[in-house]
């Protein structure tokens, strides 16, 4: 399944659009990002039942291993004791698909949000990120006729991921 995982993500152009389950990206994110946040944080899984949508299920994985990927980073800024990554799937109030990727980092200040989107902009230090993993992760999003909005205070940052439900949409 790692392997078959890998592929998909090496070669995007094997996947085509289908509707799937946006718990199946969540959980292939974790297994992919096991060993940056296993030494780091502990994982809260709140999966509740979502709508099927309709996309890539790769491109959809790839932006969540960028979103645990920089929270996992943005957590080994702050001494804890423990941090934790909680990740939730639920359906929202408008019957869309909702993903979520939060962290107990450091936060983002709400001048830089809309910033931390633009390519080659990023906070890290200096040759430690190219800054182009949230502005590939928005176009993604946007192709896939989602949202993404993020929530940051001094305990965390959260990610939200919108995703349209399939319907009867044909793929």
């Amino acid at each position: 399944r790692i392997v078959s995982d890998l592929r998909l993500l090496s070669q995007p152009q094997l996947e085509t659009v289908r509707h799937f389950d946006p718990r199946e990206p969540l959980l292939r994110a974790l297994n992919f990002t096991r060993s940056l946040w296993r030494q780091c944080a502990a994982v809260e899984l709140h999966l509740q039942p979502t709508p099927l949508v309709l996309g890539s299920s790769t491109r959809i994985t790839q932006v969540l291993v960028n979103l645990i990927t920089n929270a996992v980073h943005a957590m080994q800024t702050v001494a804890r004791p423990k941090h934790t990554l909680s990740l939730t799937s639920t359906t929202g109030p408008d019957g869309r698909a909702v993903l979520q990727v939060r962290d107990t980092g450091p936060g983002i200040p709400q001048a830089l949000h809309e910033r931390i989107f633009e390519p080659f902009f990023t906070t890290k230090p200096e040759g430690q990120g190219t800054g182009l993993g949230l502005a590939i992760s928005r176009s993604i999003v946007k192709q896939h006729n989602a949202t993404m909005t993020i929530y940051s205070d001094s305990e965390g940052t959260c990610f939200t991921l919108s995703l349209d439900a399939a319907g009867d949409a044909t793929p």
